[in-house]
């Protein structure tokens, strides 16, 4: 199978933690992007371990859930999701999510 995932050319310059939050860290990042010979600037949202069902019911409907996004000011689908727990296996928590955000 070929690799589609390629390896950055970027070499990390600088890296400090800007904010932390009760659920979030940010970081700013600097890299020298060898290829094109310039700095890039990333911010990066740190905020632990999540998993994400792909939930399909015995109809093959896929099982999506109602979820108010106060960034966008709206109520929006997705996919059942959360942050999994200090302990928790990724399995776990993704079969938690699922029950809490669907009850089922």
């Amino acid at each position: 199978m070929e690799n589609y995932f390629k390896e950055l050319d970027y070499k990390l310059l600088d890296k400090k933690k800007v904010y932390k939050g009760k659920r979030i860290v940010v970081e700013e990042l600097t890299y020298f992007n060898e290829r094109d010979n310039k700095k890039v600037y990333r911010e990066h949202v740190l905020a632990g371990d999540a998993a994400v069902i792909l939930a399909i019911n015995e109809n093959d409907e896929v099982l999506m859930v109602q979820e108010p996004r106060t960034p966008l000011g709206k109520i929006i689908l997705s996919l059942p999701a959360g942050m999994i727990e200090p302990g928790e296996k990724s399995e776990d928590g993704a079969i938690r999510e699922l029950e809490e955000e669907t009850r089922l």
